[in-house]
């Protein structure tokens, strides 16, 4: 926004994918307090609607992550996006199922864990983007729009 003076739909969701990443660490944590927040009468979401809802909420968020980078991926045709996009999708199946098999105190590695699968996706992400922006010219959309999502600042 900062060069170009406008906010762009890739960097949107760019930041979105992060943004629910950072969320999802929330829900862990949500989970993990769940009796404790019943007791203690706070109506988080996950309080409120269940375990079952919160892991479907974590699944959510890092299902948003593997579906950002596939779409970087494909609306790039580089395969440096399908990098972020393995490496998320192996690790939300990975992330939801220890949330789903785990409870309480044992739930706190998970905290750690979803926060660092945050960085390194950010990470893959961030190297993906800058090295497509100079190297990637050609996409298999109008120009216009290629343009107005993708162009790099010059």
């Amino acid at each position: 926004f900062v060069q170009l003076g406008r906010g762009t739909p890739a960097a949107g969701w760019a930041g979105a994918a992060m943004g629910a990443v950072a969320a999802a660490v929330l829900v862990v944590n949500n989970v993990r307090d769940r009796d404790g927040d019943l007791r203690a009468g706070k109506r988080t979401l996950v309080a409120a609607y269940g375990r079952r809802f919160g892991v479907a909420m974590y699944a959510g968020f890092l299902g948003l992550a593997v579906v950002v980078a596939g779409v970087f991926a494909w609306a790039n045709r580089s395969p440096l996006f399908l990098l972020p996009t393995l490496y998320a999708a192996y690790g939300a199946v990975t992330l939801v199922r220890r949330l789903r098999s785990d409870d309480g105190v044992a739930l706190n590695p998970l905290l750690g864990r979803t926060a660092s699968f945050g960085l390194r996706y950010a990470g893959l992400m961030a190297v993906a983007i800058a090295v497509s922006a100079t190297t990637v010219r050609s996409i298999s959309m109008p120009r216009r729009y290629y343009y107005y999502y993708f162009a790099p600042v010059e």
